[in-house]
């Protein structure tokens, strides 16, 4: 009979399979799992003398996340460009012109319109206007950073801003969607309210039960002044952002 801690040479031949063997469907579920979905809390139990576990607890796997690229959403309703609400996609397709890129139709893959900016270094800036309505915007971005591989941290929202004065703009580093549906469906697709915005004001009704239609009129004349003057200063400001967070410069403004 075997002493406790003595292997023959047949035995440790076995157990060096039988590990081999538990490393490969490890390697082999996480692979699998990078391609699926927001995935959570998964224990693995592989037996060979002893158990292999493997925990996992994380809404995406690291193995499809590109830390170098990031995104770039304009939150609206693409069939309604012109409207309040979707101001957001009025900074976009302005961001896209600057940066000469065009868009292409990713309706399977994004459920969205595309648009990818490649640097130097070979680091992309994703453009995403999303085709599906506002309230479920998050559908296309989620499929989206599957897709491209991007952190949520790494995905920027373009959105309008009820509470603020026509044509003011500023960052908002994650929080709640303060009652914006397009934001909220985001951060639940996500599953994270650490995503970066880029908030542009159009101005609160006097009357609240105005807001539902409020937000789908388009700019009125004067308006449309100021919100024309705030979309280059908004793209300035992204250039900014994006210069200090990823160390990429997207237009050159000297």
């Amino acid at each position: 009979m075997m002493k406790k801690g003595y292997f023959t040479t047949l035995s440790m031949t076995k157990f060096a399979y039988i590990f081999k063997q538990s490393i490969s469907k490890v390697s082999s579920f996480l692979r699998q799992q990078s391609e699926n979905n927001a995935w959570k809390n998964y224990r693995i139990t592989m037996q060979s003398n002893k158990y292999l576990h493997c925990t996992m607890a994380s809404n995406y796997s690291f193995q499809s996340q590109n830390q170098k690229d990031f995104m770039v959403v304009g939150v609206g309703n693409h069939d309604m460009l012109e409207t309040r609400h979707s101001v957001g996609m009025q900074v976009i397709n302005q961001l896209a012109n600057q940066l000469k890129v065009s868009w292409t139709n990713e309706r399977k893959t994004c459920q969205g319109f595309v648009a990818i900016h490649t640097f130097e270094n070979q680091q992309r800036c994703i453009l995403l206007k999303p085709k599906v309505a506002m309230n479920i915007n998050g559908r296309s971005v989620q499929k989206a950073v599957k897709h491209y591989g991007i952190l949520p941290e790494n995905v920027y929202l373009i959105h309008d801003e009820l509470d603020k004065a026509v044509g003011k703009f500023g960052f908002k580093y994650g929080g709640s969607a303060r009652g914006h549906k397009g934001i909220r469906s985001v951060q639940q697709s996500l599953q994270s309210e650490d995503i970066p915005r880029l908030w542009i004001g159009i101005d609160r009704p006097v009357s609240k039960a105005e807001v539902a239609d409020y937000v789908l009129r388009k700019f009125n004349a004067d308006e449309r002044k100021d919100i024309s003057h705030s979309l280059d200063n908004c793209i300035q400001a992204l250039n900014n952002e994006f210069q200090k967070q990823f160390g990429v410069k997207m237009l050159d403004t000297t």
